[in-house]
């Protein structure tokens, strides 16, 4: 994405399940605009105006990518309103309806927070208002009709009506928490964390969440939740009564909100910087990942970006993981989780004291508990990037990241909007178990073991086949270990491998005479051959239902290493079995030297012998570890 047309701030971003709907909206002098992108931010549509008094905005994609939801304030009206849009993708486009006019706002400010249904059927919004409270417009038909409710009324409802309230909605709109910040008293500077949470028999009274000692200050709470709407986190900022140790802390709730935990503080985040914390939970709720900012050193020259993780519904907490480079400055994290709660992102805007700035992104696979190095995913800027968010598909397979440039002397906006989107194959570090009865917990393929000469992490062969969709086992409950592989069955694992690395659809022209146009591995075949991982058995047969041998294994594997990589694989040949003249002899070797294979003996390859489902499994899982 490249300049757009004026000035402007306040980028939002936003992403659908599958990671092909992502949108972008920013507020210029001009009134609020957005943009979209259908196939995952490689290209772009061109720059829409919504509403020329709008200004801040929320934006919004349903997980089915159905419904592009819009929340703004309409600041330069008279009087300010509290406005929503709704767009609706048809495939080709996103078609934007007129502007929805929901409220009067008694404030200069009245910023909106929102949420969609997975099905783009139940919206919300809600807003702040110093002569009315706190309200919330709920939608049960897309955005064809409103109702308003305000679950907090009076000037004394919160604090601040410059710190937005949050919400969160489960996946289904059975379930959402509004909170926000306010005084402990009237005329009080102390402030706690109030949540109101709706269920089936409507919204709640005002409810404390998190430290409510007189004298402490709570800001800036950050909500997370479950699939189900049961469980809920709430991060945020704490400051104790005596000024000493301002942290980030953490509750939880297990019953939508309506009570809370004690809450834990977070190891790490004291001298904690006064911005945003960031939350995110897994579907499930068992995984959650917070991140925050710090202050790095006595000086105050240098804040790091942490992140802490619970694997247990929040029971407890990792150490902090500090993901950012120590050398430079890291602000305002925001987070995004894979469904599963396996991959995570974490993006934030990044500057070193020369004045060079940049936006970064770190990546989890195993749901926190490690983290890659920091990775620049925009070029470096002598002009401040700002506003960065990160959005995730549900699979974790697709990111994209927004950001945009302020002159840093003057802090003005300038006319550049710039996004960055890749693709990530899934990595195996984490295990979502599989469906197979017959695969033996005692079995080298089901236990945790692996090739103790390799560096693989330890994991479950063909748990990883499962989750990458490589292998669908012989049945819903079935995987049939002992059966031998045939050469058709292999192409088609090979084939969804390269899908899954790359992602993209793999096919080919079909040169062998015995596939039958009818074979479930037909395209798969054609794909490897396009590819050159297999020359068949001549020039004219690929001997599909012939069973692979572990040599011609040992060939396939080697080719798709040097397929994924780029790199020629080669290795000293360890088995004494194996013929100098064997057309697969520098292909065990490359394969030995990978780790992927251990042979059947220290000396031997056996090289004849046929390949079994769990060998497979131990074979392809291996390799899928080396190059991810």
């Amino acid at each position: 994405m490249g300049n757009v047309d004026d000035a402007l701030w306040d980028v939002e971003f936003a992403s659908s399940d599958n990671g092909l709907h992502v949108a972008a909206s920013w507020a210029t002098d001009d009134g609020v605009h957005l943009l979209w992108s259908l196939d995952g931010g490689e290209t772009w549509s061109t720059p829409e105006d919504v509403d020329a008094n709008g200004g801040d905005s929320e934006l919004y994609w349903s997980a089915d990518g159905s419904t592009l939801f819009m929340s703004y304030s309409r600041e330069d009206s008279e009087p300010n309103q509290i406005a929503v849009v709704v767009g609706t993708a048809n495939g080709s486009s996103v078609v934007l309806g007129d502007p929805e006019y929901l409220a009067d706002c008694s404030d200069g400010e009245c910023d909106t927070e929102g949420a969609v249904s997975a099905d783009g059927s139940k919206l919300l919004v809600t807003w702040m208002s110093s002569g009315d409270g706190i309200s919330v417009a709920e939608s049960d038909d897309g955005g064809t009709t409103w109702n308003t409710t305000v679950i907090a009324a009076g000037p004394e409802a919160f604090d601040d009506s410059e710190i937005d309230a949050q919400v969160v909605m489960s996946p289904n709109g059975a379930h959402a928490v509004v909170a926000w910040e306010r005084g402990i008293e009237e005329d009080s500077s102390d402030e706690v964390i109030y949540v109101a949470a709706r269920n089936a028999e409507g919204w709640s009274d005002p409810i404390r969440a998190g430290s409510n000692a007189d004298g402490s200050d709570s800001d800036d709470p950050r909500l997370a939740m479950s699939e189900d709407g049961q469980r809920v986190a709430i991060a945020y900022e704490y400051e104790p009564p005596d000024g000493e140790g301002e942290r980030a802390e953490v509750a939880i709730s297990e019953d939508g909100g309506l009570t809370w935990s004690s809450p834990v503080s977070v190891e790490g985040s004291e001298a904690f910087d006064d911005d945003d914390p960031a939350i995110a939970m897994s579907d499930d709720g068992m995984t959650i990942v917070a991140t925050f900012e710090r202050d790095h050193d006595s000086n105050d020259l240098t804040y790091l970006i942490g992140a802490v993780a619970s694997h247990d519904g929040g029971e407890t907490w990792t150490s902090p993981r500090w993901v950012s480079a120590g050398n430079l400055e890291g602000r305002d994290p925001t987070i995004a989780i894979s469904n599963d709660g396996h991959r995570v992102m974490i993006a934030w805007e990044s500057f070193d004291h020369a004045g060079a700035w940049s936006a970064q992104v770190v990546r989890s696979d195993d749901g926190g508990k490690s983290w890659s190095d920091p990775v620049s995913v925009s070029k470096q800027h002598a002009d401040k990037v700002d506003g960065t968010k990160v959005v995730l598909s549900g699979d974790g397979r697709t990111s994209a990241v927004a950001w945009h440039l302020d002159d840093y002397e003057s802090d003005e906006t300038i006319e550049a909007l710039e996004t960055a989107s890749t693709y990530m194959p899934l990595r195996c570090e984490a295990a979502n178990g599989h469906p197979f009865t017959d695969v033996s917990a005692a079995s080298y393929l089901g236990s945790l073991s692996v090739n103790s000469r390799s560096t693989f992490p330890v994991g479950n062969h063909v748990d990883c086949l499962y989750r990458l969709g490589v292998s669908k086992g012989t049945s819903a409950t079935t995987f049939s270990p002992d059966d031998y592989v045939t050469r058709e069955q292999m192409a088609a694992f090979l084939a969804r491998m390269h899908v899954e690395f790359n992602g993209e659809t793999c096919t080919g022209p079909q040169p062998f005479g015995d596939v039958a146009v009818t074979s479930f591995a037909y395209d798969a075949i054609g794909c490897i051959a396009e590819l050159g991982v297999t020359t068949g058995t001549s020039a004219i047969t690929f001997s599909p239902a012939d069973y692979v041998t572990r040599e011609q294994m040992a060939a396939f594997l080697a080719r798709m290493y040097e397929e994924f990589t780029g790199e020629t694989c080669t290795g000293p040949q360890p088995f004494g079995d194996v013929a100098v003249t064997s057309f697969a002899y520098d292909a065990i070797g490359c394969v030995a030297e990978l780790g992927v294979t251990t042979g059947t003996s220290a000396i031997t390859f056996s090289p004849a012998d046929y390949v079994t489902r769990e060998q497979m499994a131990a074979f392809l899982a291996r390799l899928w570890r080396t190059v991810t």
